[in-house]
């Protein structure tokens, strides 16, 4: 091979003009020999004309393993409505001698239109094949957070697939914890089969499914944000425990779902010599999270991320995150205490001088995706440094530690008090 070569892959897909919700997912094995000139591209075009870059690898990247990904394309193509799209995969050989590929499977682009409101739920949903819409930290004390009451529950609506002996199953809350009543829970496979049910009154939500499959799991209701989908790669086993925290409308934290290098920038504090970085293979919800810890090399030594924050003057604000942590420390440290442990600080005052420990040695036990929350109530109305630092004792027994869905806010539902109509303009 001695010149460029582009080997792609493109189909026209026809938009209904009544769009309101669109998903691609995919899965993708991707190789190549070249750490310099070549691509692998994933694009979304209308009339030519680039809307979207889904995926860049620049250069090629060598994960050689099946990964999927589900990208939610709403807002991208809702402006063709009506109109003809292409979906493109494409890899880029410069032509000096070294290969790079990707291979492709189960390519789904999941559009919903609108429909008409359903009546009252009821505890069971029916299926359907058409998706509805710092400085270096020095240990002290430790605040634990306050819980709230669970609401008595109700029984857990289920939605079925098909006969199978599998089942995914979890809740969904408020940032305090609290269950969000008749939230709606979608559930998408591989092959964009789409179901929904929605959460009982204390959150809980339940889906009888066959397995093995791959699916993506979203929740959401009316008054609050939302998350991007949380891949489930691959379910094999019944799954408990697919919880989630629904953000506010409003959220105080930049770049909290940690989904690109834009993401990542916004967190401008970063002191530690082992600098955080985006972990396309670990994520909460969406398809990456930050990763402290990830090549240690001194002995102690620390890996930060932090950005100024202004927590808003609302009732009971709250920070929440989803955390996971791996570690191969298991030596004691002075005291019985632990060696490595991921900390969450606030700094106020001038020059940020004044040091507040949400959680101090606390953080260090090997666990899976895990919820935590924090109350913001003593800082209201101010700007704080808001940090997140894994310390680690010793690079021989490293600590790593993944943060996604960061946000500081109400836990409270938002009710407008009144509707603003402004009359919709097309072009």
């Amino acid at each position: 091979m001695t010149e460029t070569v582009w080997s792609t892959a493109t189909q026209t897909i026809q938009l209904p003009a009544t769009i309101n919700s669109a998903q691609l997912t995919y899965w993708r094995w991707l190789a190549s020999n070249d750490p310099t000139g070549d691509e692998q591209l994933v694009e979304v075009r209308a009339g030519g004309n680039l809307v979207r870059t889904v995926e860049a690898f620049n250069p090629a990247a060598n994960h050689q393993q099946w990964i999927s990904n589900t990208v939610t394309l709403t807002s991208d193509l809702l402006p063709h409505a009506g109109q003809a799209i292409e979906l493109v995969f494409k890899v880029k050989n410069d032509g000096d001698g070294t290969l790079s590929y990707m291979r492709l499977d189960d390519v789904s682009l999941v559009v919903c239109e609108p429909v008409t409101p359903a009546a009252a739920p009821t505890s069971t949903a029916t299926p359907s094949r058409t998706p509805t819409s710092s400085p270096t930290p020095t240990p002290t004390v430790t605040r634990t957070p306050t819980r709230t009451p669970t609401p008595t529950s109700t029984p857990t609506p289920t939605a079925t697939l098909a006969p199978g002996p599998g089942v995914i199953r979890g809740q969904v809350a408020d940032l305090a914890g609290r269950a969000v009543i008749s939230a709606t829970v979608s559930l998408i496979d591989s092959r964009g089969h789409a179901w929904q049910t929605q959460a009982s009154s204390d959150g809980a939500y339940r889906f009888e499914v066959t397995l093995p499959a791959t699916f993506t799991v979203r929740a959401e209701q009316s008054g609050f944000g939302a998350w991007e989908p949380r891949n489930l790669i691959p379910v094999a086993t019944d799954t408990a425990g697919v919880d989630f925290r629904l953000p506010p409308i409003v959220n105080a934290v930049q770049g909290g779902s940690f989904e690109s290098d834009a993401d990542l920038a916004r967190w401008t504090y970063q002191p530690g010599k082992t600098s955080p970085l985006l972990d396309a293979m670990v994520a909460s919800s969406g398809q990456r999270s930050a990763l402290l810890g990830a090549n240690f090399s001194g002995n102690p030594e620390n890996s930060t991320l932090g950005q100024v924050i202004l927590v808003r003057a609302v009732a009971h604000p709250v920070l929440s995150f989803a955390y996971r942590i791996d570690t191969a420390e298991t030596a004691p440290g002075p005291g019985g205490q632990p060696n490595d442990w991921l900390e969450v600080l606030a700094y106020t005052g001038s020059g940020w001088s004044v040091r507040h420990e949400l959680s101090i040695r606390e953080l260090w036990q090997p666990t899976g995706w895990t919820y935590r929350s924090f109350d913001m109530d003593e800082f209201a109305g101010r700007d704080v440094l808001l940090v997140f630092n894994l310390y680690q004792s010793s690079a021989d027994r490293s600590t790593r530690a993944w943060l996604d869905e960061v946000v500081l806010g109400s836990p409270d539902r938002f009710v407008p008090s009144r509707w603003l109509y402004v009359p919709l303009i097309a072009r």
